[in-house]
């Protein structure tokens, strides 16, 4: 019995280690995974003065910055929006397809699909990493 036992806690420890490693999601380029944190670590701290900057930022209201932010955290709300302006689609388009994938898939694997192109991720990537918020 006490085997049995011992030998669920280690598949549950290993199963939650699985888990974390899953859940842990990149863009594939270490300097913009260090902004999204540090904008995300923001607007946790700072929901206020965030939601406050991506009104003024995205030209978004105030109802639309506090919707937004209920389904996003701050870095992920600036890829969004910043890939939804350079593949000209609503703001509301990609934050559907984000959230409906960003279970499964990973920055680099949702701008990939998405169709974005090296140039064009420079781009995203430049106005997310330079976001004048943090």
């Amino acid at each position: 019995m006490s085997k049995s036992i011992a030998i669920f806690v280690l598949l549950l420890f290993v199963g939650l280690g699985n888990l974390n490693a899953q859940t842990k999601f990149t863009s594939g380029d270490t300097e913009l995974d260090k902004s999204l944190a540090a904008v995300t670590k923001y607007g946790r701290s700072n929901m206020a003065a965030f939601q406050d900057a991506i009104v003024g930022k995205y030209n978004i209201t105030k109802e639309q910055a506090q919707t937004f932010t209920t389904k996003l955290s701050g870095g992920d709300l600036l890829m969004v929006f910043e890939i939804a302006s350079a593949l000209n689609k609503t703001k509301e388009e990609i934050t559907e397809f984000y959230t409906a994938n960003r279970i499964k898939k990973n920055w680099a694997e949702i701008i990939k699909e998405l169709g974005v192109k090296d140039k064009t991720f420079e781009t995203i990537k430049s106005k997310v990493v330079n976001n004048g918020i943090v």
